[in-house]
């Protein structure tokens, strides 16, 4: 019998797990389809979406927690259109339980930390400025043998997301595992280096044509403190939570 990882609830809305920093993913049978009710509330939910006009709004393949246990993440397919659903509805998780696996990058350039503004148009975090890159895993990030890859994943986010090829980057540790209580996604955080200079990370990204960023900032360890407390900021959690426990700030 596999033994469920310990966890701690932080004031900041974060569930953090106790697991390995070398903790592994991999992927089981999908989960149990929703109930007629709920799959009704779920598609009228995702249609009015739609009637809207979001044109950032699309379905796709979200790879759901079903156990956290200190060795290994273990993942169903589920679909972004029922995730979008619980979170417009936050009674549905009792029937959906859906946990979106993320992956969020500790990224260190030769100049500093890299931060990212996020478009005013994303479902979560609108305008908040994070360490990025950060992404959902998605059915891509599965290998032949039903493995995942967090590390690779995540230089696959960085190339999106900021322009800048894989093999300028080298992932290391997992950081934690921590669960957003309010909308119930799971990231897994990893320290990554990076061989750019700020002005080298910013050619990359102002050529790059990812629309999640809006603004890219490159911070020195000495100015941690005093960019995440500016007064007219916000920052998603989770990025003062990983600074906060790798004693950055």
């Amino acid at each position: 019998m596999k033994i469920p990882a310990t966890f701690v609830d932080l004031e900041d809305g974060l569930r953090s797990y106790d697991v390995n920093a070398d903790v592994s993913i991999a992927i089981s049978d999908a989960g149990e389809a929703p109930s007629t009710t709920t799959q009704s509330h779920i598609n009228v939910i995702w249609e009015d979406a739609i009637a809207r006009q979001d044109r950032f709004l699309f379905d796709g393949t979200v790879l759901s927690v079903a156990s956290i246990t200190p060795e290994h993440i273990t993942v169903y397919r589920d679909s972004y259109k029922s995730f979008f659903a619980q979170c417009q509805k936050p009674e549905l998780f009792e029937d959906l339980a859906i946990r979106p696996l993320a992956c969020s990058g500790l990224i260190q350039c030769k100049d500093g930390f890299v931060f990212a503004k996020r478009g005013n148009h994303m479902f979560l975090d609108a305008g908040c400025w994070e360490l990025a890159p950060s992404g959902t895993f998605d059915e891509d990030a599965v290998d032949r043998d039903g493995k995942i890859d967090a590390g690779r994943f995540l230089l696959r986010e960085l190339q999106e997301e900021l322009g800048v090829e894989p093999s300028l980057a080298r992932p290391g540790k997992v950081l934690g595992v921590f669960e957003h209580q309010k909308f119930r996604g799971v990231d897994l955080a990893i320290d990554v280096q990076l061989g750019l200079t700020k002005e080298q990370l910013r050619i990359h990204f102002e050529a790059n044509d990812n629309q999640e960023y809006s603004a890219l900032a490159v911070v020195p360890k000495s100015k941690l403190g005093e960019f995440t407390t500016q007064a007219d900021a916000n920052f998603v959690p989770l990025s003062l939570r990983l600074l906060g426990r790798t004693g950055l700030i």
